[in-house]
């Protein structure tokens, strides 16, 4: 017979907080970043500086509700551990180990181009297996796919996207258990505060009054790139 909800489902991604919604009164509207981008005045003497400690803090909370709303200052091992039993969860109890071998390579290179054959052969998997496992994590709303501008609105689902955790915390929580710290590699902390910037931006596009769409530019052969 036919399907009585054909019509009349809807599927709603929820993002994390934006910085400007964690931080904003809850009783007010918080500012739209995206709006702010393109209507703002520009004033390059108005921003402050922030330190890395601080940087590291906002990476390493997202914007998970109970990470970044906690009324209680949690540790950063707590916090992590907190973090990795949330995603065995959301994965659920019939997740494959490559399934998490694969969620886990796209996390720790936050912002990497995907290169599905490539990352077949590291983890020694068939490359439609990598295919099936990655939309998988993308209906579950744990990746944020950006793709390439270069070649043109028409063909940018066939080159190379950028992959990027939804949110910045389990970034830093699988580059954390491969046993490295974005607070002693500046290269990490760049990498994953690039990630932060997009989950800013696809957060704010939800209320902008304006419709938009994020990409990256990248040209292959010459390695240039605009974010």
């Amino acid at each position: 017979g036919s399907d009585p909800l054909v019509g009349r489902a809807t599927r709603t991604r929820l993002h994390p907080f934006s910085a400007l919604e964690a931080s904003h009164p809850a009783e007010t509207d918080a500012p739209c970043l995206v709006d702010l981008l393109f209507d703002a005045q520009l004033d390059l003497d108005t921003p402050g500086t922030v330190s890395t400690q601080e940087l590291v803090r906002l990476l390493r909370t997202g914007g998970v509700p109970s990470y970044c709303l906690s009324t209680v200052p949690l540790t950063t091992s707590a916090l992590e551990a907190r973090i990795h039993s949330d995603m065995l969860a959301l994965l659920g109890d019939q997740v494959l180990p490559e399934e998490k071998l694969v969620l886990d390579s796209i996390l720790r290179i936050p912002g990497g181009q995907l290169n599905k054959t490539r990352l077949a052969a590291e983890l020694g998997i068939d490359q439609r297996t990598v295919s099936r496992y990655l939309g998988i994590l993308d209906r579950r709303f744990l990746l944020t796919f950006l793709p390439n501008l270069r070649t043109g609105l028409t063909r940018t689902s066939k080159t190379m996207p950028k992959v990027h955790s939804s949110d910045s915390s389990a970034t830093c929580e699988a580059i954390s258990r491969a046993g490295h710290d974005i607070a002693s590699s500046p290269e990490a902390l760049g990498q994953v505060l690039e990630s932060w910037i997009v989950q800013q931006l696809t957060a704010a596009r939800g209320w902008a009054h304006l419709k938009t769409r994020i990409f990256y530019w990248r040209d292959n052969k010459t390695q240039r790139e605009v974010d």
